[in-house]
């Protein structure tokens, strides 16, 4: 038995953005990325919903925290993270985001988990965001 809550809702038209990743060819992935843009801007806006804290070092938590778990994840042996990703173009914007860790920040509702595979995709634009939680 499944002990967690869940929804089934209708049906969206898209392909997931992960899924479709060979599809993009040499178009540019600018109407995708603008649509991003406006879905995460919207999302912050949403003030009628009650959000939880997120503890420091989460997807969604305070920035410093983040970029200091994802500093040992890029050098654990254990993750192989060189295979996976350029490790020094992240440390790159990751120091770059390090500028912002002293920043005010606002609490409010995130999507902390917005992989290509969380974004559906539609003729090439973002259809929906999917895979949330509490």
């Amino acid at each position: 038995m499944f002990e967690h809550r869940w929804s089934v809702l209708e049906w969206i038209d898209g392909t997931d953005a992960w899924t479709a990743r060979h599809d993009f060819g040499d178009r540019s992935l600018g109407p995708l990325a603008n649509d991003l843009g406006h879905r995460v801007r919207a999302i912050g806006e949403i003030t009628t919903i009650e959000v939880r804290r997120r503890s420091p070092g989460s997807r969604g938590g305070l920035l410093g925290p983040l970029l200091d778990s994802l500093a040992v994840w890029l050098h654990d042996p254990t993750w192989h993270a060189a295979d996976l990703i350029d490790v020094a173009a992240v440390e790159r914007l990751a120091e770059e985001a390090r500028e912002l860790v002293d920043e005010p920040t606002i609490e409010g509702l995130v999507h902390g988990d917005l992989i290509p595979g969380n974004l559906l995709r539609d003729s090439g634009r973002l259809a929906a965001s999917i895979h949330w939680a509490t």
